[in-house]
């Protein structure tokens, strides 16, 4: 006669299947859970709230999405982003019509979308590849904010795009911006980097002379 097994055995080969039996579970879930990226955000809204109200823990894509979907203009933001591939990756013709729809979309919200992490790459991407009236445009929305945008985590990056690829009317007033606040700007943990690299790549000589003056 075969042994019988300890009862030992028993509880541990029990405790394997519901192991299995719950991983399982959560990679199918996983799978079926996630959101359709070309759903509408106010669907995409519902759907995950109703998850959340059932108890069910979102993955990380989800959680994602709902952050994106309860923002201001998250719409916005999502349709950009389908056409920012187009603008940086496409032909020169491609890059024009890409960039024309995402101006469409962004007119009227640059100062507002140039704080966040995925829309300000937009927005530097309408700088580097758009034409002269993308350019503007952006510019016009932002001069008043160059400022603050230099001390953001994200906008600053914007204000790099348009020393780099701006006018010399829109450098200058990027300087302008920087004039009675240069040593506040200089101890800012995001400015002061900005402020220097303007200083050594972007300046001219009256320019520098203006920043020097403020030591």
């Amino acid at each position: 006669k075969e042994p019988k097994p300890k009862a030992k055995e028993v509880f541990c080969d029990a405790a394997m299947e519901v192991d299995e039996e719950v991983t399982t579970t959560k990679a199918t879930a996983g799978k079926e859970n996630l959101v359709d990226k070309d759903t509408p955000l106010s669907e995409v809204r519902g759907l995950l709230k109703t998850k959340l109200k059932n108890g069910v823990q979102l993955t990380r894509k989800e959680r994602r999405q709902l952050k994106r979907a309860n923002r201001r203009d998250g719409d916005v933001v999502l349709r950009c982003l389908h056409l920012w591939e187009s603008a940086r990756t496409g032909s020169a013709a491609d890059k024009t019509a890409a960039c024309d729809k995402i101006l469409g979309l962004v007119a009227g919200k640059v100062s507002t979308l140039a704080y966040a992490h995925d829309s300000v790459r937009v927005l530097e991407t309408l700088l580097k590849f758009g034409n002269e009236r993308h350019r503007w445009t952006v510019f016009e929305e932002v001069k008043g904010e160059v400022r603050a945008m230099c001390m953001s985590k994200y906008a600053r990056f914007l204000v790099t795009k348009l020393l780099t690829y701006g006018t010399g009317e829109q450098r200058a007033t990027v300087f302008r911006a920087f004039e009675g606040h240069v040593v506040r700007l200089m101890r800012h943990r995001e400015a002061g980097a900005l402020v220097e690299q303007a200083y050594n790549e972007h300046a001219n000589s009256a320019q520098r002379a203006v920043l020097q003056q403020e030591f």
